[in-house]
């Protein structure tokens, strides 16, 4: 079974670093979550199966964890809050798949490695926690670098989401947005604690 999880963890990692093709044609879209995400999930990815094949060490469970809630939480802002202006990029892929069912693809894929090959119980109750740390250090980012670069793109103002506009900045419309947003990944992070508590600590793939 480790030898499929490694493959498994290797096509994930594949498709990946496919999804953020575009950002390796135009730098500027780095600035997007989406592409950081997506490029730190397929190191991550490439990693775990490269060890599961030659018995190496596995990565760390609060980093498999941040990408599994960020990948997660993504997909449900995108999808069901806020619409995901990386999706209007054109393609530059391998695999002619629009943006949204490439991360579609890649989510999906990332729940069955999480339920199929992980070992579990090894969350601690703080990740949650721990994990909304790159929050606000991806807005300081995206914020600082419009500001000082206001036409490096990839929008038309270099703000990557119309809610760190400063520019158009009012605090109910923000801070209901970023409510959502934190609430969200709060809520994946803990409902993948939840799952990870009550699933068998040994995995197929051991």
């Amino acid at each position: 079974m480790r030898y499929l999880a490694g493959i498994w963890r290797l096509a994930i990692a594949a498709l990946c670093f496919i999804g953020t093709s575009p950002a390796w044609h135009a730098v500027s879209l780095w600035a997007f979550l989406m592409y950081q995400i997506g490029f730190i999930a397929g190191i991550v990815m490439l990693w775990s199966g490269c060890a599961s094949i030659l018995r190496g060490v596995q990565p760390p469970a609060w980093l498999r964890g941040f990408v599994l809630t960020y990948a997660f939480s993504l997909a449900a802002v995108h999808f069901f809050v806020t619409p995901a202006a990386e999706f209007g990029v054109p393609a530059q892929q391998v695999i002619p798949l629009s943006a949204q069912v490439l991360a579609l693809i890649v989510v999906g894929m990332l729940a069955v490695d999480f339920f199929a090959f992980e070992p579990h119980r090894a969350f601690k109750p703080v990740y949650p926690l721990v994990w909304l740390v790159y929050l606000p250090l991806y807005a300081a980012f995206a914020i600082a670098r419009a500001y000082w670069f206001p036409h490096s793109g990839p929008t038309a103002n270099a703000y990557p989401y119309d809610y760190l506009n400063i520019t158009q900045f009012t605090w109910g419309g923000a801070g209901v947005a970023c409510l959502k947003i934190v609430a969200i990944y709060l809520a994946a992070g803990v409902v993948l604690c939840l799952f990870d508590r009550a699933l068998p600590a040994k995995s197929a793939a051991e």
